[in-house]
């Protein structure tokens, strides 16, 4: 289901976008069925919910599926959940720990690109490292635009790993399962260790301040941050 749903999508979102969106397969597609899907391969589902976007209303140049757990986020729009990103040139897609970067724009925009990506730092520290199976620190969705919304995804992105379409082609569906899955075990870990870091209130405040200072202050404040995640996660 997967494979086929994600090849589908590719394959046929151009040609959707020029038809109405209301009631199309295609929306239906990725706000329905995939969703559906991937609440059946979660192990403790009643601490998820899973929603899927082709558009509110009009297409979504990138369209999404994304998996958040309610205990630290009833929204993709702040907090950190799993979400699937489809390039707006629709060559490819991307699973991904994300941090939700709406609420972030509306607080931070000048300075969201230097917070989420201190942010992503130090929940790599947490687990102690790039997972090698999600080797993708920087995401390209092949937007036209920075100013779009799909740009700041990128800006949000913790890890990821893609998939082009020939490889997904070749690709099994008990992988992308298994790929998920593992993807889930990493949320669920930074998500129930008591010494998970709250960025979004003990670091995010004091990033913002050292953005007016000096670089040399900056980068006092990025030692802080790594002392503070060495020592929570000894505790």
């Amino acid at each position: 289901m997967l494979k086929e749903g994600f090849l589908k999508v590719l394959n046929e979102y151009q040609a959707a976008v020029k038809e109405p969106i209301a009631k199309h397969p295609i929306a239906k597609l990725l706000r329905k069925d995939i969703p559906e899907y991937l609440s059946g391969l979660i192990e403790n589902p009643d601490e998820y919910k899973v929603e899927g976007s082709a558009g509110k209303g009009r297409w979504a140049k990138c369209p999404w599926v994304a998996t958040i757990n309610i205990n630290i986020t009833e929204t993709p729009k702040k907090g950190y959940y799993i979400t699937y990103l489809f390039r707006e040139n629709m060559s490819g897609i991307y699973l991904s720990l994300m941090q939700g970067t709406a609420e972030m724009k509306e607080m931070h925009e000048e300075h969201i690109e230097e917070i989420l990506k201190n942010g992503a730092a130090a929940y790599i520290n947490k687990i102690g490292g790039v997972p090698k199976i999600f080797p993708e620190t920087k995401i390209d969705l092949k937007t036209k635009s920075h100013s779009e919304l799909a740009s700041f995804y990128e800006m949000g992105n913790i890890f990821a790993k893609y998939y082009n379409v020939r490889a997904l082609h070749s690709c099994k569906e008990k992988q992308l399962i298994e790929e998920f899955r593992q993807m889930i075990k990493l949320y669920d870990f930074l998500v129930h260790s008591k010494s998970t870091p709250n960025l979004f209130t003990s670091v995010e405040k004091p990033v913002k301040e050292a953005l007016q200072e000096t670089t040399e202050h900056k980068q006092t404040l990025l030692e802080r941050i790594k002392e503070f995640i060495k020592k929570a996660a000894g505790s």
